[in-house]
């Protein structure tokens, strides 16, 4: 076997229009990612002839140790791979095209790690490797972590009680730091985080605030008198020290945790608790499950049914591509309600490789509401970053495919780091 690689280098290149620019850089990383199907091609003739023993490894992981110099975690994850090839063909057929990475690749490991998981890989090898070529990272990570809380829902559970019974804090002055660490199951974490997040935005706010007084609108972030981790270790002692004197005084709106769960699960886990007999999960509905909170950490299906039976429940429904029902046209901005719903379901800016959170973004009309099909709805409601928002107005625009996922175009017509398979056409851009 002969493996190639040729990356070309063009120059100038920093001088070519950004789809030019990604093309390339895109077919620079396949061929990366075909070269690494090459290299896991051979792995897998010595893992399936067990050659290493010749020279007294006693493992395909110990011999890629020696051989490649690598971690025993490195050596592990490549074998891992190669065993994931082997046992999905579509996957492996995509990974030689190199239409598949690293970082998906190390997703679906993660699943063929869990023995309960395992044996129900092959069942989903085409979803899960169309899953891998069409979504982006974050959405695609998502759906592996409701593919096993549907594959186990038991061992899921076990899980998130083991995390909340290891709960702890540990603290410590080590010369001139302060060190704290906490740990415990996600669902009161999730709560925690909210109510530092809160805290926190107010201390970016007073930031914000005092260097637009000082130097004008639009100044640059840099000029910010604390880092955003300065910030955050400021709003924890914030909260030590309100919390000690009980005075944390009420917010307009109190921090608190959406849960976000499909009626399907819900339902199912109410015949669990119940003692009914359950269905096997349709694993390919799939995209279609939530069992989260509201800014995407998933939870125990058990613990949003628990909540629900002591709390209060929000009916939302949603369609096939997960949008809520529609708001109206008569307003130009969402109600408060339709705006958590959408920040809910939506985590973060959907701009391409920008995480910033919903609750930091803002609430954008991906039709302008000045344009023919502009109404004030969720089918036409996106999250953008303050940032990107700005980049609306120099000829870039957002749409909405039939499954949901969203597109960024540039000016030219062409798409910000389209995925491998593209899932629909964009609709007619009104001029």
């Amino acid at each position: 076997m002969v493996i190639l690689l040729e990356i070309p280098r063009p120059r100038p290149f920093g001088e070519l229009p950004g789809h030019a620019r990604d093309e390339l850089v895109l077919a620079a990383a396949r061929s990366v990612w075909r070269a690494n199907a090459g290299l896991l091609a051979l792995i897998d003739t010595v893992d399936r002839s067990m050659s290493y023993l010749d020279d007294g490894h006693t493992c395909t992981r110990s011999w890629l140790q020696a051989v490649l110099n690598s971690s025993r975690a490195d050596a592990q994850q490549l074998l891992t791979a190669v065993r994931l090839c082997r046992e999905l063909p579509a996957l492996g057929d995509a990974v030689d095209d190199g239409r598949i990475g690293a970082s998906q690749l190390a997703e679906l490991g993660l699943l063929r790690r869990n023995p309960r998981c395992r044996g129900q890989l092959p069942l989903s090898d085409v979803l899960l490797t169309d899953l891998a070529c069409s979504l982006d990272f974050d959405h695609f990570q998502k759906a592996c972590a409701q593919w096993m809380a549907m594959a186990d829902p038991d061992g899921t559970h076990r899980d998130h009680e083991a995390a909340h019974d290891r709960r702890g804090v540990s603290a410590s002055i080590v010369g001139t730091d302060f060190q704290l660490r906490a740990h415990g199951g996600n669902i009161d974490g999730a709560a925690m985080l909210e109510i530092l997040d809160h805290v926190t935005d107010a201390e970016f706010q007073a930031d914000w605030a005092a260097l637009v007084a000082e130097h004008g609108p639009n100044p640059p972030a840099a000029m910010l008198r604390r880092t955003a981790s300065q910030r955050r270790f400021d709003a924890l002692r914030k909260l030590f020290e309100a919390g000690a004197a009980a005075l944390l005084p009420t917010p307009a709106r109190a921090p608190h945790v959406d849960f976000v769960i499909d009626l399907a699960t819900f339902e199912t886990t109410m015949r669990r608790i119940a003692g009914l007999a359950v269905d096997e999960p349709d694993l390919d509905t799939v995209l279609h499950r939530h069992s989260e909170t509201g800014s995407g950490v998933p939870v125990d299906p058990l613990e949003i049914v628990y909540a629900a039976i002591m709390g209060r429940v929000r009916r939302v429904v949603l369609d096939s591509a997960g949008i809520v029902v529609d708001a109206g046209r008569t307003r130009r901005l969402f109600t408060k309600t339709v705006a958590e719903l959408i920040r809910s379901l939506q985590h973060s800016c959907t701009w391409p490789g920008c995480g910033i959170p919903s609750r930091r973004s803002q609430l954008d009309h991906a039709t302008p509401w000045t344009q023919t099909g502009g109404e004030t709805s969720t089918a036409n409601a996106g999250i953008l970053c303050d940032h990107h928002n700005q980049f609306k107005n120099h000829g870039f625009h957002t749409w909405r495919d039939a499954t949901g996922g969203w597109h960024t175009i540039r000016p030219d017509g062409t798409e910000i780091a389209p995925r491998p398979t593209p899932r629909a056409e964009p609709p007619p851009r009104a001029e």
